[in-house]
C-alpha cells in the first residue's frame, strides 16, 4: 500500500509492497477465491491492497502525485475498488468509465505478463500511463512520504539495483530490514503513527509462481 519495487528478471517478475498502517490494522488473513485469486483480506471492510491471480498483479498505494487533505465524503473503500477491478478484463478501462468523486485519492499499479500500467486518481481526475515492463520500478505513497522522500526512496532503490544481485532474496531483503531512518526508511516507524506492518511478495511469470506474505507486528510468515 505504501512501497512497491517492480524488478523483472529472465523468466519471471518480481513484485514486492510493504504496507504502512497503524499496528491495529495488521490482522489480514490470507484468502483465495474460487477463481484463484489471492490477497491478504483487511477484516475492517474486507478489502486489499494488493491481490494476484494466474494473469496479472494489481497494488494499490494511497495517494496520487502528492499528499491530499481528507475528507468525510468518501463511501467507497480503496480497498473494496482494488478487489472489484481484479474481477475485470480490463482494470483500466473500467476505472475510466466509472465515477470515482466518493474515491480518496490512489494508486493503482497493474502488472500483466509483458505489461505494466499505471493509473493515478487525484480526487478530481484520473491520470493513465503505460510503464516499461522490461524496467525495474519504486513506488512510494504520496499521502505519507514527501517528494524529498520519495526521492530518497528512489535513489535508495537505485543504489540497490546498482550493488546487489537481482532475487528474491535480495528483493526481499531490500523491503524487510531496518534503516536508521524510522520516519522514511523502507522500513519504517513513526510514533503514534503508521509503521510497517506486513510484506508482501510475488513471484509472477506466464502464471503466479509464488505468493509471500509477512506479517511485521506477529512476526509470522505464510507462503503460498
Amino acid at each position: 500500500m505504501c512501497t512497491l519495487t517492480y524488478i523483472p528478471l529472465k523468466e519471471h517478475r518480481l513484485i514486492c509492497s510493504n504496507r504502512d498502517e497503524i499496528a491495529q490494522r495488521s490482522q489480514c488473513e490470507l484468502t483465495r477465491t474460487d477463481t484463484g485469486l489471492i490477497y491478504p483480506r483487511e477484516p475492517l471492510k474486507g478489502g486489499s491492497w494488493i491481490c494476484s491471480d494466474n494473469k496479472r498483479v494489481l497494488v494499490l498505494l494511497n495517494g496520487a502525485f502528492k499528499k491530499h487533505q481528507p475528507n468525510s465524503k468518501y463511501t467507497k473503500s480503496r480497498g473494496l475498488l482494488l478487489l472489484e477491478l481484479s474481477e475485470t478484463e480490463n482494470p483500466i478501462q473500467l476505472l475510466e468509465s466509472m465515477n470515482l468523486t466518493n474515491v480518496e485519492p490512489f494508486t493503482l499499479v497493474l502488472i500483466e505478463t509483458n505489461t505494466i500500467n499505471e493509473a493515478r486518481w487525484t480526487g478530481v481526475e484520473l491520470f493513465c500511463k503505460s510503464i516499461n515492463p522490461k524496467e525495474a520500478h519504486i513506488w512510494s505513497s504520496s499521502s505519507l512520504y514527501t517528494e524529498d522522500a520519495i526521492k530518497m526512496r528512489a535513489n535508495l532503490f537505485k543504489k540497490y539495483l546498482e550493488s546487489k544481485e537481482l532475487t528474491k532474496e535480495s528483493q526481499w531483503f531490500f523491503h524487510t530490514q531496518k534503516s536508521d531512518d524510522l520516519e522514511n526508511g523502507i522500513v519504517m516507524k513513526r510514533d503514534l503513527g503508521p509503521q510497517t506492518i506486513s510484506t508482501t511478495q510475488i513471484l509472477f511469470g506466464d502464471d503466479l509462481k509464488e505468493f509471500k506474505y509477512f506479517d511485521h507486528i506477529k512476526d509470522e510468515l505464510i507462503q503460498l
